[in-house]
């Protein structure tokens, strides 16, 4: 995270700039978000905040980075590349890539460097992000035709179709080497109700 606005590479500016649309757009003033950044155990002021958007600060560290997304309440990645927003973004010195390519490749969807994929940390994400999918479609309940049993059943069936996409998921992550990621307790409760054994979960192999 560490750049300069003038002088030096450019990514905190990019940042800087982004912030302060961010902060705009959610009518949050100067001195509201140095305090909700200091609730985040950052101890910033209005001056630390002026310095930044106003490109006198050089640098911005990683828990400061991270603080800024908990506060304007975005993903991390949209603080460094955002599609709505014109222009390159400055990924190292001498390349600057447009904000899809770059949001892609932040999110483990693409590579820029031109070299072969890292396919263990591409599938890492995949998996994890099929799970997280599937953890979301069981919240929802669908409207079926039929009879209240037929909408049941059919209910049970479409649930039963996300579990075990989740548990197949689940188990590639193990093939990988990770520790899955621990599915709420909507996810757990559906799953005792259907007798899907999901890897990782409170014992479950």
């Amino acid at each position: 995270m560490e750049s300069r606005r003038q002088g030096g590479a450019p990514v905190t500016a990019v940042i800087a700039e982004r912030v302060k649309a961010l902060r705009t757009d959610a009518r949050l003033s100067g001195p509201a978000l140095a305090a909700a950044m200091n609730e985040h155990g950052i101890p910033w002021n209005r001056t630390t905040l002026a310095k930044l958007e106003t490109g006198r600060r050089e640098t911005v560290t990683v828990p400061e980075f991270l603080a800024l997304a908990l506060v304007l309440d975005v993903p991390p990645v949209l603080l460094l590349a955002d599609p709505r927003r014109n222009g390159t973004v400055p990924v190292a010195e001498g390349l600057e890539l447009g904000p899809w390519e770059v949001l892609l490749w932040l999110v483990g969807e693409g590579t820029i460097t031109g070299s072969p994929r890292n396919t263990v940390a591409m599938d890492l994400i995949t998996e994890g992000r099929i799970a997280a999918e599937m953890a979301g479609n069981l919240r929802h309940r669908q409207r079926f035709m039929g009879t209240e049993e037929e909408a049941a059943r059919k209910q049970d069936e479409l649930h039963r179709s996300h579990l075990e996409t989740m548990r197949e998921a689940l188990l590639r992550i193990e093939e990988l080497g990770a520790t899955v990621p621990q599915m709420g307790p909507h996810v757990l409760q559906r799953a005792a109700e259907l007798d899907v054994k999901l890897p990782g979960q409170n014992g479950e192999g």
